[in-house]
């Protein structure tokens, strides 16, 4: 029995959740990647209602990803393969309603 409670969590957990925007993520496949010569990574996020976000969306359009993080280059691979691959990806942002919409974490779905 518990191996079936345990099997159902897996399952439930690679289950990604509806596309689209909530006041934290954005859900989808990533749009693009813009890269310029400051210490930032620009992606333009999964197709969504951005005014559901708790943060401002960079130049109008983009989530960041600073070299500051301290998975930056973890998270900068997950990036280019998800979008390589075309694979719906989860972008998390850290929580303030006053900042730009920065990556905190990212999850890749099959």
């Amino acid at each position: 029995m518990m191996a079936l409670i345990a099997l159902s969590n897996i399952t439930f957990a690679s289950t990604p959740p509806a596309n689209g925007c909530t006041s934290i993520s954005c859900t989808g496949t990533i749009q693009n990647i813009y890269i310029d010569n400051d210490d930032k990574i620009y992606i333009t996020p999964p197709e969504g209602t951005y005014s559901n976000l708790s943060c401002a969306l960079d130049s109008g359009q983009y989530f960041i990803l600073t070299e500051t993080h301290s998975r930056f280059k973890e998270i900068y691979g997950t990036l280019l393969a998800a979008f390589s691959a075309q694979k719906t990806v989860q972008l998390r942002i850290i929580n303030s309603s006053t900042q730009t919409c920065e990556i905190r974490y990212v999850v890749v779905y099959r």
